[in-house]
């Protein structure tokens, strides 16, 4: 399973198109607390990782405390 965490719903869309049609599984958050959640209830090989997410913890952040 790879998690993309984008907060630009566009590129999240491509990105998931993508995936999609190299026919990888995956699931998308849109900030840091949606990434965590997801970290938390499922078993994730890849992180596609956005820098400059929105709220209190950047994409660094979340990646240095991961």
């Amino acid at each position: 399973m790879i998690l993309v965490v984008e907060d630009d719903l566009a590129v999240s869309q491509m990105i998931g198109f993508l995936l999609t049609q190299a026919k990888f599984a995956h699931k998308t958050a849109r900030n840091a607390v949606e990434a965590r959640e997801l970290l938390a209830s499922e078993k994730i090989a890849l992180i596609l990782m956005d820098w400059m997410l929105p709220g209190d913890c950047s994409g660094i952040d979340l990646t240095r405390e991961l």
